[in-house]
């Protein structure tokens, strides 16, 4: 398995606490990079995850699955199939899909400034968990990578 694959099976496994890599909080700000810290993910105002904790030198690709929804690829940058549809904010990363709102907020700052929220919905993915589940990356195809390997162990 390659080393992304390691890193969001890591990641993806833990439901709710994700904790990326070594780089402290004040590190990954100066870096310009994303941190969620006691984070919360809601639909429709519905708190579907939370305890959140991710600190990362720099933000590629955050992936949220959501039963029933799908899978959410997230990027501060377009990419292959995303669209603009939502935005971060200071402690928030706000998405609206055809008026399903979905809100990651944070304890802290996420990003050292606001950005525009590019977004590929996968309405077929589906992992075998009933539970919303978040992930980094730094493909926008790093989920899928971990769904074929969540498939193929015993």
């Amino acid at each position: 398995m390659n080393e992304q694959a390691k890193r969001l099976v890591t990641t993806m496994v833990a439901t709710t606490i994700v904790t990326a890599g070594s780089v402290s909080p004040a590190m990954a700000s100066r870096m310009g990079g994303f941190q969620v810290a006691d984070g919360r993910v809601s639909v429709n105002d519905d708190l579907v995850l939370e305890d959140l904790s991710m600190v990362l030198s720099q933000l590629e690709y955050i992936f949220l699955y959501l039963p029933g929804l799908g899978l959410l690829t997230v990027a501060t940058q377009d990419f292959d199939g995303a669209e603009v549809a939502g935005e971060f904010r200071k402690n928030s990363l706000r998405i609206d899909i055809a008026g399903t709102v979905i809100e990651l907020d944070s304890g802290v700052p996420m990003l050292p400034h606001p950005a525009v929220a590019f977004v590929r919905i996968d309405h077929e993915f589906r992992l075998q968990t009933e539970k919303p589940t978040i992930g980094y990356g730094t493909s926008p195809d790093a989920a899928y990578v971990f769904q074929r390997f969540a498939e193929s162990s015993p």
